[in-house]
């Protein structure tokens, strides 16, 4: 399973947000409106690097010559969306350094609540919740700020010649009912099933709109990051990830 993007509003699956330890929330309102009135792909850079340089700013005073470096860290499969700001972000504004960690959705939230980083990328948040909704009251509350759309995507090793699953089907094959594919294809080949982390935004995704309370199989090889997946799908016959 691995994470697509997109910043259309027809897009299918989860929020990505980032999350800031960001309290002005009078001028992030500002911020928001002045957004809107972009279309909907620019508004989601807007509100990413608006929320960058908050983050960066947000206690210490610095001179005007004086680079800054703001760190993020969280879901991986938001790097390639982060890595692309980034250097737009440092392209205008020279003296922000931008740092990347790996980490997970989870982690970034925590490590943002913990103050070991400015910026965590989540893919946690559900479409169904407001934008504005922000986490239970800690010494660190977060704001969630939704920069884009997310999708889940299925792949299977090159030589499978299976070009669409059910939902239904994918259900059976991650629980283990179905291990071989001969069941739905004409290879005789034992499924290995690859899944990301606990934790993962992508794997959150994944148990919610196809395991449901079906277990994952204990089988699985188990991914720290999407692009892991892609490279043990790619490398070994018979998987699905």
């Amino acid at each position: 399973m691995v994470s697509s993007h997109n910043c259309n509003d027809s897009a299918p699956g989860a929020l990505p947000m980032v999350t800031s330890r960001f309290s002005q929330a009078t001028r992030m309102r500002r911020q928001r409106r002045s957004a809107a009135a972009k279309s909907t792909g620019i508004a989601a850079t807007l509100f990413l690097l608006l929320i960058l340089l908050a983050g960066g700013c947000q206690q210490t005073q610095v001179k005007p010559d004086t680079s800054v470096t703001i760190t993020v860290a969280g879901a991986t499969s938001m790097r390639p969306v982060l890595v692309a700001l980034g250097a737009e972000f440092s392209r205008q504004f020279p003296l922000v350094i931008l740092n990347i960690t790996g980490g997970d959705s989870t982690i970034g939230e925590d490590r943002v609540r913990g103050g070991q980083v400015d910026l965590a990328a989540s893919t946690l948040i559900s479409p169904s919740i407001p934008s504005d909704v922000t986490a239970a009251k800690t010494e660190q509350p977060l704001v969630r700020i939704p920069i884009g759309l997310d999708g889940l995507a299925i792949i299977v090793h090159k030589t499978n010649p299976i070009d669409n699953l059910t939902l239904a089907q994918l259900q059976e094959l991650y629980s283990g009912r179905t291990w071989n594919w001969q069941e739905l294809t004409n290879v005789d080949e034992e499924v290995q099933l690859v899944t990301r982390e606990d934790g993962s935004g992508s794997r959150a995704l994944f148990d919610e709109r196809i395991m449901g309370e079906v277990p994952v199989a204990l089988t699985a090889v188990v991914m720290p990051t999407s692009d892991d997946v892609v490279k043990y799908v790619a490398e070994y016959t018979g998987t699905i990830g």
